[in-house]
């Protein structure tokens, strides 16, 4: 229940405000100094300009707000009456200037959704309040159809989504790439094995709840290459379908990013033990002349070259001459098996296929196994075919002399 009081805002006016703050800044300025001159030297104008300007704020008023004492101006009753208000307004008149200064920065207002909110944007905050701070940040984390709705409606500056949504009144501009991944519990049947279409058709699955960035993205990979899907729970946060998932209620579909905490590559892994200082780095056997590419989805993993990290530590040890390509060899998954597109695979990879035969490597080797393969075939069609082709991990177990 509320109660509406009737205020009277917009009466008329029927005089002009003749008062005006520079008025008061001499008033209060004389009233300090006690002259005219001291008053000017301190608000740096001439005299004549202080004069006039007090002269004209008690016309203004109607009455004498100093008593003439020599050559000294006495605050009266007066002047004391109307000093503290002037000082009030004066002070307001200073905020309200540094309302667009650095010295009072305006609130950045955010909208994200759950992925980017929890996962990315915390650190490029603190980035920001460490350049900024004296702003104030406000973060507002929900759903992608609720991030648009903040931002048309002007509470939010900005908005950050997940997927290929649209908004009439909006302008949306990629900004990252992400890798949706399935993730299980540790003891589940299919955890840490290949699984293929049919072992996932049997699947139970725990996914987040429609309308959000992340399921979006998990339907669009899932519903083209399942022909049943067996929704156990679809839950609102990816936190939520984590801790089911490691309960071991069924498998889940989230961003590489909500579960990077909980999973390493393994040259991360490998580099991390080196840096703690817990991997043995006796290695014994030469690789020679390795090519190494990085494919593209290593970027979106956002980890570092931590590949290229372990081949420049193994090659302190023993004979290791690297050629490091970073760009895409064209294959994008299954694109370039397929008859319609292998063509174009293969004219992409080209840059690649050249860039890997630098020095007549003795082995080529890529993150991707089909990158690796697909790169082994274009350079073969170029009259290059390498020596050999191995996954690092395997040049890994070569370099400890592990592989016969």
């Amino acid at each position: 229940m509320c109660r509406i009081i009737p205020v009277a805002v917009n009466q008329k006016i029927d005089q002009r405000l003749k008062l005006t703050l520079r008025q008061l800044e001499v008033f209060a300025a004389v009233a300090r100094g006690g002259t005219t001159r001291a008053a000017a030297d301190e608000i740096s104008r001439s005299q004549s300009a202080a004069s006039n300007a007090l002269g004209e704020l008690e016309a203004v008023l109607g009455a004498q707000l100093f008593d003439r004492v020599g050559k000294k101006l006495v605050i009266n009753e007066n002047g004391r009456a109307l000093l503290p208000r002037a000082a009030g307004i004066l002070e307001q008149a200073v905020e309200t200037e540094a309302l667009f200064t650095a010295a009072h920065a305006a609130s950045l207002r955010l909208a994200a959704s759950y992925t980017i909110g929890e996962y990315l944007l915390p650190v490029l905050i603190a980035r920001w309040k460490q350049a900024n701070p004296r702003s104030h940040v406000l973060l507002d984390i929900a759903n992608t159809h609720d991030v648009f709705e903040r931002v048309a409606s002007f509470r939010s500056d900005i908005g950050f989504i997940e997927g290929t949504h649209s908004h009439p009144e909006l302008s949306v501009s990629k900004w990252r790439s992400d890798e949706i991944v399935v993730v299980a519990a540790a003891g589940h049947p299919l955890a840490e094995r290949r699984a293929g279409a049919r072992q996932l058709n049997h699947a139970t699955w725990v996914l987040r709840e429609p309308g959000s960035g992340t399921r979006e993205a998990s339907d669009r990979w899932l519903i083209p290459h399942l022909t049943q899907m067996e929704v156990e729970l679809e839950l609102g946060s990816n936190e939520a379908v984590k801790r089911v998932v490691a309960a071991g209620l069924g498998l889940g579909c989230l961003s590489r990013l909500a579960v990077k905490e909980a999973m390493w590559d393994p040259f991360e892994y490998l580099v991390a033990r080196h840096k703690d200082g817990l991997l043995k780095t006796d290695f014994k056997a030469a690789l020679g002349r390795v090519s190494y590419h990085i494919p593209c989805h290593g970027r979106v993993q956002n980890i570092g070259r931590k590949t290229e990290e372990m081949f420049k530590l193994i090659g302190q040890t023993v004979e290791l001459k690297l050629n490091t390509v970073e760009r895409c060899s064209g294959h994008a998954g299954t694109y370039g098996v397929k008859t319609a597109h292998h063509g174009d695979a293969m004219k992409i990879g080209k840059p690649v296929f050249k860039a890997m035969g630098k020095d007549e490597p003795d082995v080529i080797s890529s993150d991707c196994a089909l990158a690796g393969h697909h790169i082994a075939q274009g350079m073969g069609q170029a009259g290059t075919p390498p020596k050999d082709l191995a996954h690092p991990l395997t040049l890994l177990r070569r370099a400890y002399g592990l592989d016969a």
